[in-house]
């Protein structure tokens, strides 16, 4: 019979190698597969944050406008809010990256842009883990 501590730590690592495959799947696909180019970044976008309970916000996101190598023109709107953007201005040329062939996939090529929101969850997910695996019965 395996000892309840070893099970522990395994259903810890299982949980943690399992979540990492799944959470950084897309974000890998960024830095290894997807194309890299140039975009212009044309305005702030005001999009309304609900907060529930009726609370809400308006946050700012980059426009960017890109053109594909078949020459068609593609927008996106960034993940990033307008105050981590702060650097750039309208009218500015910004790196971003994205799958050629699903364009609506592209991004700022900025870390927070691609790896926040994966990472977070991971956090969450490791805390999920332990809570599972090192539960007191």
């Amino acid at each position: 019979m395996i000892a309840k501590g070893k099970l522990n730590m395994f259903l810890f690592m299982a949980i943690t190698i399992f979540g990492a495959l799944i959470l950084f799947y897309e974000p890998l696909k960024f830095v290894y597969v997807y194309e890299r180019g140039h975009g212009l970044y044309k305005k702030v976008v005001s999009v309304k944050h609900s907060y529930g309970k009726g609370r809400y916000d308006f946050l700012g996101h980059p426009l960017i406008e890109f053109t594909t190598a078949d020459g068609m023109k593609h927008e996106f709107r960034s993940y990033l809010t307008y105050d981590e953007f702060l650097p750039y201005q309208a009218g500015d040329v910004v790196p971003i990256v994205f799958d050629p062939a699903y364009p609506v996939t592209a991004e700022v090529d900025r870390i927070m842009a691609i790896w926040y929101r994966p990472a977070l969850l991971f956090i969450l997910v490791e805390f999920f883990a332990l809570a599972v695996s090192f539960k007191k019965e």
